[in-house]
């Protein structure tokens, strides 16, 4: 059975809940075309295959959205998947780092907390920081190409963002994603800070 048979047989059997370009679910037509339009070695099937969970589980592709590249073109989808698996192991490539804390006030609703940027390394079009507030510590890559994008390996998360300034669209979109309100609130207000402070 070739490649492609292989993956339709899985969709057909699982599907991944990719989302488009509206950020809407894609429908299971589109998302047969879409992996039909993937060439994949056999190493990437398999690591494909590995992220396909339990019914009752999770995997990357659930809450994932493409990503851009540095030409502010779309990255086709295992193109993200390498982006965000090559982020979390090329730690030795930061050009810089950067090791004073930034703080900032992050609220949602009725709830304001002090939130912290606890490091900041440098890459060539994006930066690895860490996210800490109210009790989370979150590692993140954020980046910019025509838009804001963010991955999180951790919370199986990698996805385009809205203005940095739009903290509504950013916060309800990544609370969605994580399911915590808290979390998205401190990602959204902090992704502002790393903006105006210039690291992305």
């Amino acid at each position: 059975m070739n490649k492609k048979l292989i993956l339709r047989h899985k969709i057909n059997e699982n599907p991944y809940g990719l989302y488009n370009s509206q950020l809407k679910p894609m429908s299971r037509e589109e998302t047969i075309e879409f992996f039909n339009e993937i060439d994949l070695t056999d190493e990437e099937l398999l690591s494909l295959n590995d992220y396909i969970l339990e019914d009752a589980g999770h995997s990357f592709f659930d809450n994932a959205y493409m990503v851009w590249n540095e030409c502010g073109e779309h990255m086709n989808f295992i193109d993200g998947l390498r982006m965000s698996e090559t982020c979390w192991n090329e730690d030795t490539s930061a050009e810089e780092a950067e090791s004073h804390i930034i703080t900032y006030e992050a609220h949602f609703e009725d709830q304001s907390w002090v939130a912290t940027i606890d490091r900041i390394q440098l890459y060539h079009d994006y930066s690895d920081v860490v996210f800490k507030g109210r009790g989370s510590a979150i590692r993140a890559f954020v980046g910019r190409a025509d838009e804001l994008w963010i991955c999180m390996p951790d919370q199986h998360v990698c996805t385009t963002l809205a203005s940095s300034d739009d903290i509504f669209w950013n916060g309800e979109m990544l609370s969605s994603l994580m399911k915590n309100n808290i979390d998205g609130a401190t990602l959204a207000y902090g992704i502002r800070c790393l903006c105006e402070e210039y690291f992305i």
